[in-house]
């Protein structure tokens, strides 16, 4: 089971020895950091942790349910994930 917010910012506040609001803080704007960084199309990583990179993709012809009609999607940016190399 994936862990809560609620029980990060409990684990990141028992270690860093600070109170349960700022650790609470810090987690919240790191969130609004990486999403500010994310729409810019930058890339956001915090070492060790995880690599954030948004990439192009391009347009491509989608089927529809009528048969004489194909449309076609718009390009599009999507955020890919990378996990740390060992």
């Amino acid at each position: 089971m994936p862990m809560t917010k609620t029980q990060i910012v409990a684990y990141l506040a028992e270690k860093a020895a600070i109170t349960k609001k700022q650790a609470g803080t810090v987690l919240s704007e790191l969130c609004e950091l990486a999403g500010k960084a994310i729409k810019k199309g930058d890339k956001f990583a915090i070492p060790g942790f995880v690599t954030v990179k948004v990439r192009a993709r391009k347009a491509a012809w989608a089927a529809t349910p009528r048969p004489a009609s194909p449309s076609r999607s718009r390009p599009k940016k999507s955020s890919r994930l990378s996990p740390p190399k060992p």
